[in-house]
């Protein structure tokens, strides 16, 4: 497991990696609490960077890479081919039909969040395999389907026809299936470490 003292790292490449910012450096030999809040970045070189999962449970990121990356590993996250436009363009326009007002559909009333790892107010987080490659992208996603902007907001804010109508990925970039497959393992590694916190520190009835 990649670890610098409160950042565990999924690499994918020299180039680009995923760091988890743990709330504290982490020490093996204690665990890791399930329950920390931790932030979550997509990283390249030092210049690129975006938050794909924050202030939320490592838990809750683990056990969503985990089940993704087993259902990768055994061919079972292959993109549909009914999906000729990227995916986060289809995410945001089944969005847009969520946030109607006379809508009953909602936001995973979409077969394609079968995909999704994490979403954001702004951005989404996807894996699969596409033509025999395994794909990790970062998608933008609008902001205010369900809220107006505030006061702050107003200098940035645009409509969803013109989101749309510059809409291009973030970040798409392959993975390698032993890259896939180290990442399985340091999920792995990482429910351990939750577990061994557990039988330490945490008093069953």
């Amino acid at each position: 497991m990649h670890i610098k003292n409160d950042i565990i790292s999924f690499i994918i490449n020299e180039c680009e990696r995923i760091d988890v910012f743990l709330p504290e450096p982490l020490d093996l030999s204690d665990g890791i609490f399930r329950y920390d809040i931790v932030k979550v970045y997509y990283i390249k070189d030092a210049a690129e960077r975006y938050v794909i999962y924050r202030n939320d449970f490592i838990m809750e990121f683990v056990d969503v890479l985990n089940r993704a990356l087993k259902r990768l590993l055994t061919r079972d996250k292959i993109l549909d081919t009914c999906y000729t436009q990227d995916i986060g363009y289809l995410w945001n326009k089944h969005l847009r039909k969520v946030s109607k007002k006379n809508s009953n559909l909602l936001p995973y009333d979409w077969d394609g969040c079968t995909y999704k790892l994490w979403d954001l107010s702004v951005t989404a987080s996807w894996l699969y395999e596409k033509d025999g490659n395994f794909i990790f992208e970062i998608t933008p996603q609008y902001e205010w389907y369900f809220r107006k902007p505030k006061e702050r907001e107003k200098a940035r804010y645009i409509t969803y026809i013109e989101f749309m109508g510059h809409y291009k990925p973030c970040v798409i970039t392959q993975i390698s299936r032993e890259t896939a497959t180290e990442w399985l393992q340091q999920t792995e590694e990482i429910i351990a470490l939750m577990n061994l916190y557990d039988d330490k520190y945490l008093i069953r009835t």
